[in-house]
């Protein structure tokens, strides 16, 4: 015969107390009905040697903290590579939740019968096993977020995400000032006509990029030439011909995908980077060695967005969160790819 999970009626008969007992120093409140420290210590006695661990569900139901925060995102992304854009992220959020007692619940079972993965997988809320969760990626289903958010419960984006009528939490890069302040940079070494190659998805933190570089280019009084959206694998001889004929001297690039296809245009037109045309990526993906080119680029604080994610749940479980985001700077890498336009 199977043996089954201990319950608390068998930690409390192994301690010789009563189940109200047990239930209290498992939910941290043996200090409040002044239980005697060597009874609580006949229960977590009992509670090793039985090998008993309480039921999130039936905990989650009864609205008692389970200690675990749930990480969700609506595409694959859980990493093995240390290289992987999103590793850093769940590097941040690991630390954090250790570093505040909590466990983590990686919410890779979904995915409905279309391939999407849904927060609400069959009408159900999968989410609620954790205290609140952390969602992570590009992609959203703003209808189940606002479905999240009529629930109350507790959940923080990384990355800026606007659902108009409900107030979501988010952390956040200082995307729109690191930008500008790219902007300042190319300036001062003389570049007039600054362009922009931008990914067709139009998410929010990438509209903060778009909104940085209009400002610096407004603060430094520098015209503003149409950015050209298009995607990495369409960029090509005809994207780099018709940068120039703008006379464009550097171009801001989102990701360093749309950097890689660009400077391979470059090297078929016998063009140099940065001799002939300066290039800064503002999204920048870890590099995976050997580097073929060291790219001057913003460095997103993933670890640190990780690390404020969990901040701003554990705020928003206690009771103590502000209505303004949490927002981290942005580094600057140098890198080998801007310079002094060829003419000034």
């Amino acid at each position: 015969m199977p043996q089954t999970r201990p319950r608390q009626t068998d930690v409390a008969r192994a301690a010789g107390v009563s189940q109200a007992t047990v239930s209290s120093v498992l939910n941290g409140q043996a200090s409040g009905r002044r239980i005697p420290p060597e009874t609580i210590d006949k229960v977590e006695r009992a509670i090793r040697t039985l090998g008993y661990v309480p039921d999130v569900i039936a905990r989650s139901l009864q609205g008692m903290s389970n200690q675990l925060l749930g990480v969700h995102t609506y595409e694959s992304m859980f990493p093995i590579d240390h290289h992987d854009y999103y590793q850093p992220f769940l590097l941040g959020i690991e630390e954090e939740a250790e570093a505040a007692g909590y466990d983590l619940v990686l919410f890779t079972s979904t995915r409905d019968e279309e391939g999407v993965r849904r927060v609400y997988k069959n009408g159900s809320n999968r989410l609620k096993v954790a205290d609140g969760c952390i969602f992570v990626g590009i992609r959203v289903d703003k209808a189940e977020l606002r479905r999240l958010a009529a629930e109350d419960y507790p959940f923080v984006f990384i990355g800026r995400r606007d659902v108009p009528g409900v107030d979501l939490h988010f952390v956040t890069g200082d995307y729109a000032d690191s930008t500008a302040r790219v902007v300042h940079t190319l300036a001062d070494l003389g570049h007039v006509r600054i362009g922009h190659l931008q990914q067709r998805d139009r998410d929010e933190p990438r509209q903060d990029l778009a909104r940085g570089r209009r400002r610096g280019l407004a603060d430094r009084g520098l015209p503003a030439v149409r950015p050209v959206v298009v995607d990495p694998g369409a960029i090509g001889p005809a994207t780099l011909g018709g940068l120039l004929d703008s006379r464009v001297t550097a171009v801001l690039v989102d990701n360093a995908v749309q950097a890689a296809a660009l400077g391979k245009a470059a090297r078929a037109a016998k063009l140099r980077i940065p001799a002939d045309l300066s290039v800064v990526v503002l999204q920048d993906t870890p590099p995976k060695p050997p580097a073929a080119r060291d790219w001057t680029c913003l460095r997103m604080p993933r670890v640190e967005l990780g690390r404020l994610g969990v901040r701003l749940l554990l705020s928003l479980l206690n009771g103590s969160a502000g209505a303004a985001p949490l927002v981290a700077q942005c580094g600057f890498h140098p890198g080998a790819t801007i310079g002094r336009p060829r003419t000034i």
